[in-house]
């Protein structure tokens, strides 16, 4: 037991283990969307799942949870890594490049933020 935790450990300090985490989860999902247990698949995601306590609780399926994490991982992700970047100030990081990484949530945060809510 201990041998398998210490290769998880291993394994997941690689820099590639996300990448082949979400390239084995990919598939995985593309599998049973497609399999006979399709409707199972899509059932589990409409489960609500709550967490809180009482009325401090927040009860919603485990679909919004998912892509409410994966939002805010890829918001957090992308301000860290751009973070060397300066827009518009001309100054770059250590040997002249800027590294800029903009995911999804970055622009449609971005793009919600430059306007006023409501319609019009």
């Amino acid at each position: 037991m201990t041998r398998a935790l210490v290769r998880i450990g291993e394994f997941l300090r690689m820099e590639s283990a996300a990448g082949i985490i979400l390239i084995f989860a990919a598939a995985f999902a593309l599998i049973a969307s497609n399999s006979p247990f399709a409707v199972e698949y899509a059932g589990l995601f409409q489960q609500y799942l709550q967490v809180g306590f009482g009325e401090q609780a927040i009860n919603k399926p485990i679909l919004l949870w998912i892509n409410d994490a994966l939002m805010a991982i890829g918001f957090k992700g992308g301000v860290e890594m751009g973070a060397g970047a300066s827009w518009g100030g001309g100054e770059c990081c250590a040997g002249g490049h800027c590294p800029v990484s903009l995911s999804a949530a970055d622009l449609i945060y971005g793009a919600e933020s430059n306007h006023p809510a409501g319609p019009g």
